[in-house]
This record gives C-alpha cells, structure tokens and sequence, in this order.
C-alpha cells in the first residue's frame, strides 16, 4: 500500500456576468434537477424492493461469471468535500485505465451490467454541462463520481443510525467488502479495464479496512488549506439550499446517493462525539467548516 498525500490550493471561479451564460446555467439547472427527480423514483423502487433487485444483482453475477473476474489494481481517492477529489478523479480517469462508477450507472447501479443496454436511450447523447456545484466542472455521463457510496449505504449495518461516518478498520467483521468487491468487479466487466478507481470522500473513516481486504490498493489523500475549502463548502451549501427551494426532491435524492456533506439534509461527521445541538445553531457556516476541516485533519 502507498498513501499518497496532496497538498493544493482550486482557485474558486466567480460566476459570469454574461446575462446569456446565466440564463443558460439556469436552463442547464432546471433540465438536471427534472432528470434527478426520475432518478430519485428509481434509487427508491430500488430501496423499496431490496430482495428483488439482489436477485437480478445475483443473477448478474452468474450469466457474466463476475466472480471469476480478477482486478489488477484499485485507487481510492477522498478528503474533505471540496478539497478537489472530483478534479483529481477526473484527472486518473481521462487516462482510460480505470473502471468507475459514472453518472450513467444511475438510476441501477444494483444491476449495471443489465441497465447498460438502456442507459443509453435513457441519457441520450446529451453534451458536457456545468455541474450544480457551481464550479464550472464539466460532466457527463461518462463522469466518474462517488455513487460507490451507494453500496456502503444500503450494505453496511447501522449506517444511517452510526452516520456515513462509521469507522472501519482491520478487525471489522463484515463483510461489506464482498459485495462491495462484486460491484468492482461489474465495473470491470462493463468497461474493460482491470483497475478499479473509486472517488468517495467517506472511504476516509474506512481506510483501514480497505487496505485490509484490497491489498493491491493505493490512497490517495487530497488535503487542501481549510480556510480556502471552507469557504467553498460553504458557498455550495447556500446554493444547495436554493436549488432544495427551486425541488426539494433534489435534496432528497443528495440523501438517497448518501451525500450529506451540505444543502437541505447537511448532516456533519461527529468523530469527537460531541453534542451537535447547539453547534447547528451556530449561523457562522464558514467557521463551522473550519472546525469540521481541523476535526478531520487530527482524525487522519
């Protein structure tokens, strides 16, 4: 195993002033906000009839002979939300060496290898767009991003009563990593390659563990300066709160992908086992990222 450290400064953008490029960013909104309320439909027919689609999960995993699959080498990559994850995945990805989870295994990410015969019509031959984080980052369906998360959240015991903040390490006695390493192993299937590149900012609290069942793995840990990565955390959770009053179903499919880092549902990770009450309170969002980015930095 190498843990890889990365220390770097994203300059945030201002957004344009060209009134035509807003009035197309807002277009752009509304279109994406309109496809996640179909996607949120799906994920919840997926969480309503579990047994069902593990069946066909199951099913997959005979008629392609998944387990006989072999991966070659995994890469994970986390941090703190805005400290440049998504940047640097992209980064790996547009190698063409890696298997990943993309915007285009959604809504079925239980059976991709089925749902790739339809994903196509279903996304259509859309073109890059701006994603909703206000970053100017570019995505399409072929983006990697943290859906991964979606297997620790609807596999691992106790996770929405110990929060996405649940540590793991070597002498955890689940077996997540089995049903996590079939997915990987779809992901192979589907994209051809033999090597595996996760982009999850909650595998931090799961290191240990990760290492312990995929010893082919490296880490990556991207640290950014807290001052520069709360500040930016801080300006996507008043635009996810706004976009949360444009369709509060968009706030309810961020749950549902197990994204709670900000916007309507924000729920902070709690490592010291505080009481959180009075610190929700607190209007000064800034400051309490700082503390969350410091919280983290003596945790790792």
């Amino acid at each position: 195993c190498e843990y890889i450290f990365l220390n770097f400064k994203l300059l945030d953008k201002k957004p344009s002033k060209n009134i035509n490029n807003n009035i197309v960013t807002k277009k752009q909104n509304f279109n994406i906000l309109s496809i996640m309320s179909i996607v949120l439909n799906y994920l919840k027919l997926q969480e309503n009839h579990k047994n069902i689609f593990k069946l066909f999960s199951e099913v997959e995993n005979f008629i392609f002979g998944i387990n006989k699959l072999k991966i070659d080498q995994n890469i994970f990559i986390c941090g703190m939300p805005r400290s440049g994850t998504t940047f640097f995945t992209h980064l790996i990805n547009s190698s063409d060496e890696f298997s990943s989870f993309k915007y285009k295994d959604l809504p079925f990410y239980t059976i991709p290898i089925f749902w790739k015969y339809f994903s196509g019509i279903f996304y259509g031959n859309k073109r890059k767009i701006h994603r909703l984080h206000g970053d100017n980052l570019l995505i399409d369906k072929f983006s990697p991003d943290s859906f991964e998360e979606l297997i620790w959240k609807n596999y691992l015991p106790n996770y929405s009563d110990k929060g996405y903040w649940q540590y793991l390490d070597k002498d955890y006695l689940g077996n997540i990593d089995k049903t996590l390493e079939f997915f990987m192993k779809k992901k192979i299937y589907i994209n051809k390659k033999n090597k595996y590149l996760s982009k999850n900012n909650n595998n931090i609290f799961r290191i240990k563990y990760i290492l312990s069942k995929f010893p082919n793995s490296k880490i990556i840990l991207i640290l950014r300066n807290p001052i520069d990565t709360s500040i930016s955390l801080s300006k996507v959770h008043k635009r996810f709160l706004k976009l949360h009053n444009l369709n509060n179903e968009f706030s309810d499919e961020l749950k549902l992908l197990g994204h709670e880092e900000f916007g309507f549902n924000r729920k902070f990770f709690n490592l010291d086992n505080i009481n959180t009450l009075n610190y929700n309170r607190s209007n000064n969002e800034i400051k309490k990222y700082i503390n969350k980015c410091l919280e983290l930095n003596s945790f790792i």
